[in-house]
């Protein structure tokens, strides 16, 4: 390499020579560009020289800007000035373009192209070109929405297990995934520009969790949705009181879900108090309560005020409450 430095008076010029470059009259001084300087007598001064070759091997590579994975069969256009270069991406995510002449003065610019990504055009790679230094790294962005959270239950446990829907304006799946161990879930769909996305959470005996998003996000982006549901179950408790004000000794109390009769029968204690535990709520949810006790009538429900026998909703995770009455029978 020949550094020659021309004097024609105060500030210097500097030339700098080599066999595959192009000849360089700028430089760096204190990381500013210059191309004249002083040099001050005795004493030594520091540039910064690039020499820019006469020809170079281009090669880049191109990545999923959303985990880093290299992106294979990728179309990548690289534009000089008013010439166009094309490669195709391998396994590993790299192109190569081969030897190539430099030439200084006209823009360098990549266009990259995937199936399921979005594209990236007029990428300005001049100053990574010129100087046969290896292209950036394209990350290109999923033509996806990224949507994760968390499926909790009604105490803010996680919940393993549980199916995640992603639904589209007519109802079609767009994506489905299973939470792991700590309740996780992670869904990358193509979405449509317009109509409203539903996000469901589902567990066998419990209930869905639903949340409507109005306006499909832009792709490209991440969405964070946590989703709660409930054990599909509920408890009913109450107590048997006579109309006379007497603590009824013992009784039964049938429960009866609308639609399919007694479900089930539990006894009372000697306070006449009954409790119904892990009520299943997969059918109607609708239910009425019957009381059997020696010796009276069954007056209804006293909670309800009402004669007949009243049906009334148990609610998921919820404990309903219901006083019956009975009225002793005439000797």
């Amino acid at each position: 390499m020949n550094y020659q430095v021309v004097r024609f008076s105060t500030p210097y010029t500097l030339r700098v020579t080599a066999d595959g470059y192009y000849t360089a009259w700028d430089f760096t001084l204190n990381g500013i560009p210059a191309v004249q300087l002083d040099v001050e007598n005795g004493k030594t001064t520091s540039v910064h020289v690039t020499l820019r070759p006469r020809e170079v091997n281009l090669q880049g590579r191109v990545v999923d800007a959303s985990d880093g994975q290299p992106v294979a069969g990728a179309e990548v256009a690289l534009g000089v000035g008013d010439e166009t270069h094309t490669a195709t991406t391998d396994e590993n995510g790299w192109y190569r373009f081969g030897e190539a002449p430099v030439e200084l003065g006209v823009p360098y610019t990549l266009q990259v192209e995937a199936e399921g990504y979005l594209p990236i055009t007029e990428l300005d790679v001049t100053d990574a070109a010129t100087a046969g230094s290896p292209l950036p790294t394209v990350q290109l962005p999923p033509d996806e929405v990224v949507f994760t959270g968390l499926v909790l239950g009604h105490n803010g446990e996680p919940q393993a297990e549980a199916t995640v829907t992603l639904r589209g304006p007519d109802g079609q799946v767009l994506g489905e995934t299973t939470t792991d161990s700590t309740g996780f879930y992670r869904i990358a769909a193509r979405v449509p520009r317009t109509g409203e996305l539903t996000l469901t959470a589902t567990r066998d005996g419990w209930t869905t969790a639903m949340v409507n998003i109005p306006q499909p996000p832009a792709a490209g982006t991440a969405v964070s949705q946590d989703l709660g549901i409930l054990p599909n179950t509920g408890s009913i408790t109450g107590q048997i009181r006579r109309t006379d004000g007497q603590l009824p000794v013992f009784g039964w109390v049938d429960l009866l879900e609308q639609g399919r009769g007694v479900v089930a029968s539990v006894p009372t204690d000697l306070l006449g108090r009954f409790r119904f535990d892990n009520v299943d709520l997969s059918g109607t949810g609708w239910f009425a309560l019957r009381a059997r006790v020696a010796g009276t009538t069954f007056r209804g429900s006293l909670t309800h005020r009402t004669e007949m026998v009243p049906l009334f909703r148990v609610m998921p995770g919820e404990a309903t409450v219901v006083d019956l009455l009975v009225e002793p029978k005439q000797p």
